[in-house]
């Protein structure tokens, strides 16, 4: 009897060891299932992260992109403008300096007719380059100005 008693009890701890390893084991394994939600979860966060941050990055570059075009229309812009501002400093010095020499005497002798009259673009691009501006020159040869920036602008793209 004495043996069915320590044999009892021998099966006793087994059980009560048993069902405390089977406890560390359960917790064990909930931790590691919870590793894993953990990790899943960041790595949802971390695609969802890398597709903003393309997305950020694509309205940066299109941002990017559009400044440059209208940095390129400003420059276009700049440059028409010093254009335009030395084609009227250049009407200021050449109308200073006809207002300041004295009128050229007419003579009444004709061309000899063996030289030919020079013909509208001719007398138009004369003027130009003596610096005249497109109004002058217009009233001079009797067009209009857009006549006359015409004729211009097609001798300078030759």
């Amino acid at each position: 009897m004495e043996y069915l008693v320590l044999a009892g009890l021998i099966v006793v701890g087994f059980i009560i060891l048993y069902l405390l390893l089977r406890r560390i084991v359960d917790r064990w394994f909930a931790n590691a299932a919870q590793l894993d939600k953990i990790q899943q979860e960041v790595e949802k966060m971390l695609v969802e992260l890398n597709h903003a941050t393309s997305r950020n990055i694509d309205l940066i570059e299109s941002r990017i992109r559009d400044l440059k075009e209208m940095l390129s229309t400003v420059d276009k812009r700049i440059g028409l403008l010093k254009r335009e501002e030395e084609k009227h400093e250049m009407g200021k010095t050449v109308y200073n300096r006809i207002m300041k020499t004295p009128p050229l005497p007419v003579l009444d002798r004709k061309i000899s007719d063996d030289t030919p009259p020079l013909n509208v673009r001719d007398r138009i691009l004369n003027l130009y380059h003596s610096g005249f501006s497109s109004s002058m020159i217009a009233n001079q040869v009797g067009k209009t100005v857009g006549e006359v920036e015409l004729v211009i602008s097609l001798a300078e793209k030759e």
